[in-house]
This record gives structure tokens, sequence and C-alpha cells, in this order.
């Protein structure tokens, strides 16, 4: 962008109002950035930094298969040139704030600069957005690269600007794929929409062809990769599993459905609602309109509405539930038909005065804001220091072991991560065939030999763990505890003394 034309962009009111929004989202995640840069991991963060981990030293690690590897390829890359954590966290911040851009940019074109913005100011101040950026999670990245695919498959198939954001999409949707599986629900819906709005037609447009080679050929050194670490080429088919369906319709219908006030609070809802209504009555009445193009919003409408629909009955009926981060990706549309309902609102104020109609919808948006911010600022303080304990013990650990001294632990990616030890689970778990019962442990302890094992309070135990240790007090000693103010146990690291017992002296 040259001079001129940075002169005529910062002209445009609601470029230089974007600008303003984009400054307040850096200071909001700088400032969380500092308030939580030390915070210890949760178990999922750890577990890709662990793999990312074991790429960059070796050290010998279980993963998972049900992990997409795009994030701890990143970490990786990361530790390689020998930066840490806090790079990576500071990385997920920059694509905190592409998304804000992107929800701008994408809100432009489907509808126009003023839906766009008011979509990037909820977005810059969205609880959810806010406390992932403060996590090692797939979530935000995976936003980033889905609205980026989305983005060039908007200007490129469908206003049909250049052939190359059409290849664009594809290779962004691949990228998207490699950092959350789950994200095969957005290539349904762009499938569903283009079938609904062009019938067959678009199966004979090349550039489209060519993106989902494009799309393929990225894939390559994944399915490559996966087919020599788990002997299939597709390991999250395996993993993935089929969802809770013990759960009933409605128990988990309340539950994915329930996330969508969730995430907007009580004014953006009543104004999503507004937007909905007008959606709704749009699409019915001018069905025929969105065969034949003649009207471009109701493409706009119809793909927000099919994407909001997608995610969340997939989840509801399908998997039976989920957590919220799930059917985050959805955020950019609630936050358009938001956008939508705030025009609505503004267009039929105008009509007896415009200055009493904007300062309804900036007085809006304000309260609306304040409920995101103050939703985000509780949660990211509440969770700051929670499993604390598990970090601290990793580390004592660490402090007082050898590089080559193994660990069993319940935590097992984040007592990996912190302490860099070979560490293993004796958690009950089928599906990875780690620990089935007593024999199992013995069998797998007296194998592994780990220097220490810890007892803790933040993961599910076997039932029979502690009755154990009991037994054999000669064989595990207890060397570093931590506990609540009114010394009730949290974690507990036993040293394991082999002199002590063997397999062959067990009663």
């Amino acid at each position: 962008m040259n001079e001129e034309k940075t002169r005529e962009w910062l002209k445009d009111k609601y470029n230089l109002s974007f600008l303003l929004v984009l400054l307040g989202s850096i200071i909001i995640r700088v400032y969380y950035f500092f308030l939580t840069k030390t915070q210890p991991l949760w178990y999922d963060e750890s577990d890709y930094i662990s793999m990312a981990l074991h790429w960059a030293s070796n050290i010998p690690y279980y993963i998972n298969p049900q992990r997409p590897p795009l994030l701890p390829f990143l970490e990786f890359l990361v530790f390689k040139f020998g930066l840490g954590e806090i790079t990576i966290k500071l990385i997920l911040i920059l694509f905190s704030i592409g998304v804000v851009i992107l929800t701008y940019l994408i809100g432009k074109e489907m509808y126009n600069k003023k839906i766009g913005l008011i979509a990037s100011v909820i977005m810059a101040v969205f609880w959810e957005a806010l406390f992932n950026t403060t996590r090692l999670h797939v979530e935000v990245p995976l936003l980033f690269f889905t609205y980026l695919s989305l983005l060039f498959f908007w200007k490129g198939y469908i206003k049909k600007e250049k052939r190359s954001y059409t290849w664009l999409f594809g290779v962004f949707l691949a990228f998207a794929f490699l950092t959350k599986y789950t994200i095969f629900l957005f290539g349904l819906v762009l499938f569903l929409f283009l079938l609904i709005t062009e019938r067959f037609k678009f199966l004979k447009n090349k550039d489209l062809w060519i993106s989902v080679l494009l799309f393929l050929i990225i894939l390559i050194p994944y399915f490559t990769w996966a087919y020599f670490s788990f002997n299939t080429t597709f390991p999250f088919l395996k993993a993935g599993g089929r969802g809770d369906v013990g759960r009933s319709l409605v128990e988990s219908s309340k539950e994915i459905f329930g996330y969508v006030p969730f995430f907007l609070g009580f004014v953006f809802l009543i104004v999503f609602l507004i937007g909905l209504i007008v959606l709704l009555t749009k699409l019915f009445l001018g069905f025929d309109l969105l065969f034949k193009k003649e009207n471009k919003t109701l493409e706009s409408d119809s793909f927000n509405l099919l994407f909001i629909i997608m995610f969340t009955f997939y989840f509801a009926f399908i998997m039976r539930g989920g957590e919220d981060r799930w059917v985050l990706p959805i955020a950019l549309s609630l936050f358009l038909i938001v956008g939508n309902g705030f025009s609505i609102i503004y267009d039929f104020i105008k009509k007896h005065n415009k200055y009493i109609a904007l300062g309804i919808i900036i007085i809006l948006i304000v309260i609306g804001s304040y409920e995101q911010i103050k939703q985000a600022d509780s949660i990211i303080k509440n969770k700051k220091d929670t499993y604390l304990q598990v970090k601290d013990a990793a580390l004592w650990m660490k402090e007082n072991s050898n590089p080559g001294d193994k660990i069993f632990s319940v935590s097992l990616p984040q007592t990996f991560y912190y302490s860099q030890r070979e560490t293993w689970s004796y958690t009950e778990d089928k599906e990875h065939d780690f620990i089935s019962n007593i024999s199992h442990f013995e069998e797998f302890l007296f194998e592994e030999k780990p220097r220490y094992l810890t007892v803790s309070i933040f993961e599910y135990l076997p039932p029979w763990i502690v009755p154990y240790i009991d037994e054999h007090k000669n064989m595990f000693k207890p060397v570093q505890g931590y506990f609540t103010q009114d010394n009730k146990p949290l974690l507990i690291i036993y040293e394991v003394n082999y002199n002590n017992f063997s397999l062959e002296k067990k009663p």
C-alpha cells in the first residue's frame, strides 16, 4: 500500500475506527500476557508443547494420535531457535490480533464496513478468545487459519477478485485442519453452502479443484508421518471416538446450544436475536433470490446460518456434548449477525434522530463489551494459578534428579514438560494400554524403574494406588509434598526404593 493509498484508506471513518479497535485489542492482550506469562500449563497445553519438546530434545514421550501436529510443530521450531514458552505465547497473541483483523475484513466483504467494524469490536473483547489467547491451546490459531481461508474463499470464489485467492483458500484450510481435525465441519459448511446456492455448478470450477489439490498436497507430509508413527494414515479417525452416545439429546442440546448465550452475554444476545429474526425472515421471503444471486447479503446470511447450525448440531446430536471451545469457530458468524442487529436498530432509530441512534448503539456496544471483558477478567484470573502444585512438583523433581531418571505421574504431560524427564502415567487407560491393574502396574514399575512417583488430586487416580503405597511404605518414601492451607494433601512425591522390594518378594 503506497503513501497515497494509505492516506485514502485512513480518510475512511470505518478504517480509522478499526485502527482504534485494533489498538485496544493489542493493549488488552498485552495486559493479560504479562498477567499470565508464568502461569502453569494445563493438561492439553502441556500435551502439545511436550510433543514439541520431545521432537526438539529426543526425550521419550507418548504422542497422542488425536493431537494434530501444526501447533506442536510451530512450538518445535521455537525450541530449535533457542527460544521458549514466552515466545510461543507472544506468537499466540499475534494470531489473536490477526483474528480481530480478519473479522473486520470478512465482515466488510460479506456485508459492509459498519457490520465488519462492530463484529471486530466484539471479537476484540470476546472473553473466550481472550482466555484462549492466554493458554497454549489450538483454538486461537484455528480461528486464524479458518477465518483466513474463508476470507480468501469469499474474495476469490464468491467475489471473483483473483483466481489465486481461491487457491489460497485451500492452502489455509489445510493449515486449519492440521491445527484441529474437527474443522472438517467448516469444509462441510462450504460444500453445503455451494450445493444450496449453485447446485452442482461449482464442480466445474477449475480454481476450486486446484485449491482441493493444494489442500491434499499440504497434507501429504502429515499423512506420511502419521503412517510411520501410528501405522495408519488417518489416526484421528481411530482416536476421535464417537462421542458420548449415552447422553440424552435434551441434555446435550442444552449444553451445546447454551454456549451461544454464554458467548454473547445479555446485551449482545438480545441484539443477536433481533439480527437472527430479520435474517430468517429475509431468507424465507427471498429464498428464490438466493439461487438467482440477485441479493448478495442473502449469500452471506445463508452461509453464517449454516456455519452456526453445522457446528452446534454436530456436537449436540452426534458427539452428544463438548466444551465451549469446540464450537468457538462459530463466533465469527454470531458476531456478524450481532452486527446486522445493531445495523437494524440504528436504521430504525435514525428515522427519528441519527445522533440518538448513534448514541444508543455506542452505549449498547460499550455495555456488551464490558460484560465480555468482565467475564474474561474473572476466568483468566481465577484460573491463573490452577495446577501450580503440579508445575512446582515437576520442577522440584527436575532439580533433584538426573537426566536419565524416569517419573510416574498421572499429570503426565505437565510433569514431562516441566521436569524434562521421561514420564509415564499409571492411570487406568485401556485405549492407550498404560496401566490396567495392580499386576500390570508392578510389572511396569520394575521394567521402567522410575525414580519418583507422584500422587495428586489433579487427575484421575486409580483407586488402588494409595492403598498399594500404604502397604509398601518401605518402598515408597515421601520426599516432597504440597498441601492446602488447612494441611490437606494436594500432591505427594514419593522416591522409589527398589532395594527394599521386588516382584519375587511380593506377599
